[in-house]
């Protein structure tokens, strides 16, 4: 049986037989530069953490090795945060998430602790990317995730269906190697 636990800016998936959780998301802050409609934080008060918690860290350590996600709001908008955070974790032996829009790769290729990237890329065409991320940003997520492909990091692209590209579903699952 799994059950979550939120902690201000910490959530445990826990499987009950195990002694520690198998997946962490830390949340560095609420800060983003979209505008998405379905955002699960849209009113959210803008609180960012300038440090996570010597004894989460503690609690962390023991835990090692196990997946943690680094997410927000956008984690790259917090560039010293997520390499300091980052950093000590991979050193603790986790295995490192980040979950972005991807905007910002460059950041994200400069960091050689991350183990994966997950990009947000809601539609195959600008109209859609504008539609579902309030920006015109779709030309920069998609060189980003060339680039860090092309970098050697391993990149999952996350793809929420909506009314906006559910016609574009059939064709994401056919392009998704076009985008190496």
């Amino acid at each position: 049986m799994n059950y979550d636990f939120k902690y201000d800016a910490i959530s445990l998936t826990r499987d009950q037989s195990l002694s520690h959780p198998v997946s962490i998301c830390l949340v560095l802050g609420y800060r983003c530069d979209l505008n998405c409609p379905y955002c699960l934080n849209p009113d959210v008060e803008l609180k960012d953490f300038s440090h996570i918690d010597t004894s989460l860290l503690n609690l962390l350590s023991k835990w090692a090795p196990i997946r943690i996600v680094l997410t927000g709001g956008e984690p790259t908008l917090y560039p010293e945060l997520l390499s300091q955070i980052g950093s000590t974790l991979k050193k603790m032996g986790h295995f490192i998430i980040v979950s972005t829009h991807g905007l910002h790769y460059e950041r994200l290729l400069r960091m050689d602790w991350v183990d994966r990237v997950i990009v947000s890329l809601p539609g195959l065409s600008p109209k859609t990317y504008q539609l579902m991320h309030g920006i015109n940003g779709f030309n920069t997520a998609v060189k980003g995730i060339r680039s860090m492909v092309n970098a050697g990091k391993k990149v999952t692209i996350n793809f929420i269906v909506s009314s906006y590209n559910i016609s574009e579903v059939p064709h994401f699952l056919k392009s998704r190697t076009n985008l190496r």
